[in-house]
């Protein structure tokens, strides 16, 4: 017999296959706070060893001793899901004109319903990046729009935060994100990147121009010694009539070190982002007082901790730069 939730929406493969595979190629906040499966809808999450295993222990014993001891370094936190939901209307004739068109009226629902919901939880991952609340003391710094100067050493900057971030967390930050302002105007347009960039791509080859278009995400990652680039390109559009349009992470710049695996448990991750097993889930009705379908789509992906902002598992494994241009 299904359970009363289960009675009241249903599991639709076409909607999981939409919402749990949306990605905007211009949305990062996944790359820096990837999905971690719940089953409930609150409970602990343990953070198991983090800098305890880095530390020197004994381990050698002469036979007939006793062995020696050392703590498992389990530490919890508390977190709860704040659920996501989207309803997208369509009046009667548009899904008979949508039907008679060969076009899945579902399909478009659940695409816009995981438009809003991927947009929202974006918004949502960016003002937790862009927060100096975030990082740990030392951690984080006005940039006073210095990256906007040509000859701003900006490689010895990164270079000298990264080796902060590192020995603050024990492990090396291997991304690196900005918006993308930021990319354009700060890094690319820098010109001791841009020479750094010529060198490592063509050596001292005469004639070699340092230009923007030299300093490419691979290069520029490889200068700085991270695994990749990231670019936030995703825009927010405000209330006003017309809307004014700008981009969702800003002026800001930051490092990160985000474990290539679920080993997360064993290391030092900035933080995750929450979605249950069972969801997303869908209903639809007709409404009167809006002449039109509803669909309903529900889902719970979300960094959420108590109170509803993001679960930060580890304040040193991130570095942030803020008003960078």
């Amino acid at each position: 017999m299904p359970s009363p939730l289960e009675a009241r929406f249903n599991q639709n493969p076409v909607l999981e296959g939409v919402v749990y595979g949306y990605r905007n190629p211009d949305r990062i906040g996944m790359d820096l706070f990837p999905n971690f499966p719940m089953k409930w809808d609150g409970g602990t999450v343990p953070l198991i060893g983090g800098k305890e295993q880095m530390r020197r222990h004994t381990v050698t014993w002469a036979p007939g001793a006793g062995p020696n001891y050392f703590g498992f370094g389990v530490s919890q936190v508390t977190v709860t899901k704040a659920y996501q939901r989207a309803n997208v209307k369509l009046p009667k004739q548009t899904i008979e004109q949508w039907l008679l068109a060969g076009i899945s009226p579902e399909t478009i629902a659940y695409e816009l319903a995981a438009e809003i919901m991927s947009h929202e939880l974006e918004c949502a991952q960016a003002a937790i990046a862009m927060n100096a609340a975030t990082y740990a003391a030392g951690l984080s710094q006005n940039a006073a729009a210095a990256w906007l100067a040509p000859a701003y050493g900006l490689l010895a900057q990164i270079a000298t935060q990264r080796q902060a971030m590192a020995l603050a967390c024990g492990h090396d930050p291997n991304i690196f994100w900005c918006g993308r302002d930021v990319w354009e105007s700060g890094i690319k347009s820098n010109t001791g990147v841009q020479v750094a960039a010529a060198l490592a791509r063509y050596g001292n080859q005469a004639g070699t121009a340092a230009t923007p278009e030299m300093v490419t995400k691979e290069v520029f990652a490889a200068l700085i010694g991270v695994e990749r680039v990231i670019v936030g390109s995703g825009k927010v559009a405000s209330d006003a009539t017309p809307p004014v349009i700008t981009y969702i992470w800003a002026d800001t710049a930051g490092l990160a070190y985000v474990p290539p695996s679920n080993r997360f448990l064993l290391e030092a991750p900035l933080g995750f982002t929450f979605r249950g097993t069972d969801y997303p889930q869908e209903t639809n009705w007709w409404s009167n007082e809006y002449q039109s379908t509803i669909w309903d789509v529900i889902d719970n992906a979300g960094p959420q901790i108590i109170p509803s902002t993001a679960l930060v598992l580890t304040t040193e494994s991130g570095y942030l730069w803020n008003n960078c241009i």
